[in-house]
């Protein structure tokens, strides 16, 4: 559920042009669903306790020096 809360500045914060933001309320969900949805997980992946954060590109840092063939 989507709710509209003040935005104004808190504790020497700046402030953000607008007067309301739009967050999601996560409030009415049970805990473990709220756990869920702050981890970004799916729901198949926040079952799995191992299940990996991250999956790494296998890119390489390109190295003008080093690959100059290339360009």
């Amino acid at each position: 559920m989507w709710t509209l809360l003040p935005t104004s500045p808190q504790r020497g914060q700046l402030a953000l042009p607008a007067t309301l933001m739009a967050v999601y309320d996560l409030s009415r969900l049970p805990y473990a669903e709220q756990l869920r949805w702050r981890t970004q997980r799916c729901p198949a992946h926040a079952a799995t306790p191992g299940a990996a954060d991250l999956a790494l590109a296998g890119w390489q840092v390109f190295d003008l020096l080093l690959l100059s063939a290339y360009t």
